[in-house]
């Protein structure tokens, strides 16, 4: 009888070593795929092809991934393209929120699109308006709204040969 309590005994401890070793296995494995997911996230690819509804539906997305990944309270919600007929960039206006405490604070991000690259710089608030001052320099304003107010800037955009430069202007 103790040889069978003491057989069994071992045969339950090699399962619970085999077993052990399997949710390590898949644990080590669900981390590498969370951190390939993550790179995936980081590039946002624009195709020739893409009708402004659909960049917007991307860019949509591909903020929404990053939001979650980075486990941040920001909720985007909503984004609209914006830009002049004969220009060779876009804008695409981005709104969400997110919760400090117990208040909703609603924000807007600009996005600047040239040559088909997403610009690193984002800006900060709605894009109102856009002005043309030459043919590579535009004025852009924006409002910087929070939940209490608006704050009105504006920004000289400069377009490059592969470049983009954003410079905020100092107010008056």
């Amino acid at each position: 009888m103790k040889i069978g309590i003491r057989f069994l005994l071992f045969i339950y401890t090699i399962l619970f070593v085999i077993g052990c070793k399997s949710v390590i296995k898949k644990q080590i494995e669900r981390s590498s795929l969370s951190a390939n997911d993550s790179i995936k996230i980081t590039s946002f690819e624009i195709l020739p092809t893409d009708s402004d509804s659909i960049l917007l539906s991307k860019f949509l997305n591909f903020k929404k991934k990053i939001s979650t990944s980075d486990s941040s309270s920001v909720n985007y919600y909503e984004n609209k393209l914006f830009y002049p007929k004969d220009s060779t960039f876009k804008i695409i206006n981005l709104y969400g929120d997110y919760s400090g405490g117990a208040t909703y604070n609603p924000f807007a991000e600009s996005y600047i699109i040239y040559k088909n690259k997403l610009c690193k710089q984002e800006i900060e608030g709605e894009t109102l308006k856009i002005e043309k001052k030459s043919d590579t320099t535009y004025q852009i304003n924006v409002d910087d709204f929070w939940r209490l107010g608006s704050n009105f800037n504006s920004y000289t955009v400069s377009f490059g040969k592969d470049s983009v430069s954003i410079e905020k202007n100092s107010k008056n």
